[in-house]
């Protein structure tokens, strides 16, 4: 389930093209905008992304994960990510 994001969501902006072909775009999204997290060690609390990045040899959970860790590109890529989900009412 999980797609690997890293060589797009790191150094390329999404685009509204980028996301609205996606079949099942709400989950896949959410797990998109989480694995940006999951690549700096964040530590989820919610079951499924749990499972998801539990299951992927290169998630190492790191307490001291702070969003300051994240590129320019990638807080861009969460950011559009959230604006799209709360445009469908998604969260």
């Amino acid at each position: 389930m999980c797609v690997p994001c890293e060589a797009v969501c790191s150094h390329e902006l999404l685009t509204c093209g980028s996301t609205a072909t996606r079949p099942r775009r709400r989950v896949i999204l959410r797990v998109l905008r989480n694995e940006i997290y999951a690549r700096h060690g964040r530590i989820f609390t919610s079951p499924d992304i749990i499972r998801i990045f539990d299951s992927v040899p290169w998630y190492k959970p790191k307490p001291e994960f702070n969003e300051s860790d994240l590129n320019d590109i990638e807080k861009k890529n969460v950011n559009f990510i959230l604006d799209f989900e709360k445009k469908k009412g998604w969260n």
